[in-house]
């Protein structure tokens, strides 16, 4: 720890800031390091805290939330089809105020149709499995999401603008062109709270196979 200088630790939070976590989160994992090298000096005599000399990544407090209202909502869901699981995704949304990971995590099962009742009980980690060849015996599989949204056409630019933070925004501008055609004004909040981005839910849903029979 006593060779780690206020450059390295520039270079490491720059590192963390291109994976896209909230800013609170960020302030968090800064809060972590800083809390090992003050136990170092304190303890182990390090002679100083790199953290101290460089200013911290992320922020204290969350965003306030916005929230649609109930005539706002109904103007939206007016635009889907009822039919559609899309009709059903946001309705259990809106409607239960569960995050997108408890909605991916649900099954027939969590639904008490007796009781009225719908069980919270477990969330879901979206990771895509992306099949890069084969081996004969079986199929080699990544972890890789990054590859999957370039083979979607989002081939990403600087750390600002990474293939993920493209493809958000892409389904961001669809979403507000269905709240445009039904007179709901969209604002650009600029968070990065999960349980906000209800408007790249579809595509997910869809693809994880989580809402299984």
């Amino acid at each position: 720890m006593n060779e780690i200088t206020p450059a390295e630790i520039i270079q490491w939070q720059n590192t963390i800031q291109e994976k896209g976590y909230s800013k609170t989160y960020e302030r968090m994992i800064q809060n972590q390091l800083n809390a090992l090298f003050n136990h170092a000096q304190k303890i182990y005599n390090l002679k100083e805290n790199p953290c101290k000399k460089v200013k911290k990544m992320g922020k204290a407090d969350a965003n306030k939330l916005e929230f649609w209202t109930k005539v706002e909502y109904d103007r939206f869901i007016a635009g889907i089809k009822p039919e559609s699981e899309d009709y059903l995704i946001f309705e259990i949304l809106f409607w239960t105020g569960i995050r997108e990971g408890e909605l991916l995590a649900l099954s027939f099962s969590d639904f008490d149709m007796s009781g009225n009742l719908l069980h919270i009980n477990k969330t879901y980690n979206w990771i895509i499995p992306y099949v890069t060849d084969w081996k004969g015996k079986g199929m080699d599989t990544r972890v890789s999401l990054k590859q999957v949204l370039k083979s979607l056409g989002f081939q990403g630019g600087n750390k600002h603008d990474t293939e993920l933070n493209q493809w958000m925004n892409h389904e961001k501008k669809v979403l507000a062109e269905i709240a445009k055609q039904h007179g709901i004004e969209w604002e650009q909040k600029g968070t990065h709270e999960e349980h906000l981005n209800v408007q790249y839910l579809t595509g997910r849903i869809k693809s994880s196979h989580c809402l299984s029979r």
